[in-house]
Parts: structure tokens; sequence; C-alpha cells
């Protein structure tokens, strides 16, 4: 044996123990960097910078600013940014130094379809091919809007993952900081209990002097697995506690915040609905599409729903009435052009993309959509920040599906369907004991 095999065996635990104790360093000392990155990636641009957030969503943050006992210190340190993406997002503390963020979905900013600029939207492309006056255009631009008390509750949401409190003393027991950071540590653990096993089992059955390394590599493997699946299940237990926790917090505070809640999870459940529905669809396409030319012409839909708005404003016109016309102030519906209308003859220059990840939007995923046809969240819930682990990759559909099905089966976040049944149980019993005290007051 050399020289560094003998010290390696010889100081195997106290390396062991320096390398984990170094690797839980160094992620905690890495965790703001990974935050602001985060926000840097998640960010909604436009031209002229980051999109930043309307009077609507200030006004709801300071109603909502007066249900929590905040100092103008964390107000100072909070952060709020708009993201292309339709899932908000807490990251950082205001229980520690450093900043926090509070990513809001883009639909945030719209509080009637008319606010909606459609030229911004993917509208008559091959991931799309609708316009706006289509039926399914409509139904997108409607669920884009953010009613007012399901902001505030997703504002007072997102501030308790922070750590902030609320005046009747409230709170989580630990920050969106502080959960990732218990992650990374946990699967830190989990990897040198592991070891720890396999330190045991080499003493104990002397598996170096019987096994060949191979088959002792497998084995080392399938332990350092396992450990992994029993620490990802706790992390799960522990989300799903903190999700269902966090609601019941919120619904708390008063009358208001509990029906916000009721209204924002029937508009996330809508809206997942709507995305599965398409993706299944732009999926669909996209294998027909490598057998034959698309049968997605852009420049025909555009046309057709020129000629439809038209005959729309002249039957309304005759009855006098108002239709919404390609350039109505009143609406903000407009027929966004068609570069070389003239010129386009080919639509196999529309064909989709099936070499990268599908983008749709909202949902980007290359195999498994993140949720059900009934529009419930199949790895993570609602709100979950983003991170390393097995959840992000499922999250991503980077994953085969038959291990997907696979680490299905021990998967159960808090659905947006379960945290709303809840939500309304707790309105019904509200109400029920209004009535009563009406009744006896009577």
């Amino acid at each position: 044996m050399s020289k560094l095999t003998i010290f390696l065996a010889r100081h195997s635990q106290k390396l062991a123990l320096a390398f984990g104790t170094l690797a839980v360093g160094i992620a905690y000392g890495c965790q703001p960097y990974y935050e602001v990155c985060c926000r840097w990636s998640l960010v909604q641009h436009k031209a002229n910078g980051e999109t930043r957030p309307s009077d609507r969503i200030l006004r709801a943050f300071d109603e909502v600013c007066g249900e929590f006992a905040l100092t103008e210190q964390q107000k100072a340190q909070l952060d709020i940014f708009l993201m292309c993406a339709d899932q908000p997002v807490a990251l950082g503390s205001l229980v520690s130094k450093g900043y926090a963020f509070i990513g809001l979905p883009a639909c945030a900013l719209y509080s009637d379809t008319s606010e909606i600029p459609t030229d911004a939207l993917d509208f008559y492309t091959p991931q799309f091919p609708y316009g706006p006056f289509s039926v399914p255009g409509r139904r997108r631009l409607e669920l884009m809007v953010l009613p007012d008390d399901a902001l505030r509750f997703l504002i007072a949401r997102e501030l308790l993952r922070l750590g902030a409190c609320t005046c009747d003393g409230a709170s989580l027991l630990a920050s969106a900081r502080s959960n990732s950071v218990f992650t990374m540590t946990g699967m830190i653990g989990s990897l040198y209990a592991a070891y720890q096993v396999a330190y045991v089992l080499n003493r104990r059955f002397e598996l170096p002097l019987r096994w060949m390394f191979s088959s002792r590599l497998l084995l080392y493997m399938g332990i350092s697995l396992f450990a992994l699946l029993c620490q990802w299940q706790v992390m799960l237990a522990w989300r799903r506690h903190n999700c269902l926790r966090v609601d019941e917090i919120v619904a708390s505070l008063n009358e208001s915040f509990l029906r916000g809640g009721v209204a924002y999870y029937t508009w996330r459940l809508r809206l997942n609905q709507f995305w599965h529905e398409h993706i299944l669809r732009y999926r669909s396409a996209a294998s027909l599409s490598k057998k034959s030319e698309s049968t997605v012409d852009v420049l025909t839909a555009y046309q057709d729903e020129q000629k439809k708005a038209r005959l729309l404003k002249q039957e309304n016109a005759e009855v006098g009435e108002t239709a919404p016309d390609t350039s109505s102030s009143d609406t903000g519906y407009f027929l966004p052009r068609v570069d070389r209308v003239g010129e386009q003859t080919d639509t196999s220059e529309w064909l989709v993309d099936t070499d990268r990840p599908m983008h749709s939007g909202q949902f980007q995923y290359s195999i498994n959509p993140r949720t059900s046809s009934c529009g419930n969240e199949r790895w993570a819930g609602d709100g979950e920040p983003p991170g390393f682990g097995l959840t992000a990759l499922l999250s991503l559909g980077r994953i085969a599906s038959p291990m997907a099905w696979f680490f299905g089966l021990f998967c159960y976040p808090a659905t947006s369907h379960t945290r709303l049944q809840l939500l309304e149980t707790k309105l019904e019993r509200w109400e029920k004991r209004r009535s009563q005290t009406a009744s006896q007051t009577a």
C-alpha cells in the first residue's frame, strides 16, 4: 500500500468531518450570493432596464405592511421585483443581514385586460398560434389579471416566508434563506451519514478484501442515494408543513386575506390548467412537425382574425355599439403586424423547434410538465424557492419519464387544490360562526 493510501485509511474520519464542515461553511457563505444570482436570472427586463413594480403593487404592499411588525430597516432591505415566470418566489431573510427579495409574476401589474400590452406577448407564434381576439387568446388575457385581494394575499404570504412577524406575533420557524441552508446542510449531512455506514461495513465485513472495487462502488453509491432519498423525504415534509402553515397564518389576519387566498388559489388552478392544456397541444404539434410540414400557418391565422375583427366591428356599428378596434385605446388590444406579409408564402419556417426546451410563455420543461391536468403541482408547491436538488430537476422536467414516475410515488407537495380546500373550509366555518353570532345578537 502506498503512503497516501495508508494516510487516507488512518485519517479518513477526520478528513470526512473536515470536508463536511468545509462544505457546510461554503454553502452558508455563498447563500446570499446565490440569492442575488437567482434574482438576476429571474427578473423581467424591458428595453431600458428592469420592469419596476407598478403603483398597484406598491399600494398593495403598503396595505399588507400594516398587518406586519416591520421596522424601517427591514422595509429598506426588502426588494420587490417582477419575473417572466408565473411562479412567485421569496429569497433571503428579513431577520438577518443582507437583502430580502420578493419575486412576483408579471401579471401582478395588471388589474384589467385593457392594461395588458399584447404586442409583448407571443401571439401568432409557433408556441402560441392564436391572436388576442381568439378564444384561447381572450382566455389567456383574462388569466393574466390577478385580483387585488389575491395580490395582497400573495405579498403577505411571501413576507412570512422571509421571516416577517405579524402584529399578533405569528411567524414561521425559519426564513427562506434558512430553509435553503437547511436543504444544503441536509444533503451534506446525508452524504456524511452514508460515509459512516460504508465505513462501518468496511471494518465489520472487511469488504476491501472480499469484494471487487466495482462491487463496492455500486454498494457505496446505493447507500448514498438511499441517504439522499431519505433527506429528500424529510425536506418535502418540512416544505409541505411550511406551505400549509403560511396559508393558515395569512388567512388568520382578517377576512380580506382569507377571501384573497381563496381567490388566489382558484386563479392559480385555472392558470395551471390553461397552460397544461396548451403545452400538451404544443407537444403534439411538435411531434407532428418532425414527420411532416407544420400545420401552423401564422399568416393565415393573422388574416382570418383581422377579417373577424372587421366583421364584428361592422355588426356592432349597425346596432349602435362600439366594437374593439385594432387600435382601440379602451381595450388595449391590437393586432401586431407581421413582417414581410407580401413575401411570406412558405410555412416551413414556422415549424416547431423540438431541439430546445419548450417555452410556452409561462412554463419551460423538456419532458414532463410540472403540473397535472387538473392544475395541481406535481413536484413543488406554489411559491417554493428554486434551488439545487431532485425537486428542482423534476420541476424543470430534466428527468426521464420512468424515473419521474418513480419519484412521483414519493412526492407529495402542498398542491393548490389542497390549499384551496383548507382555505374554503376555514371560510365556511368563519361565515357559519358569523351567522350564528348575528342570530344570537338579533
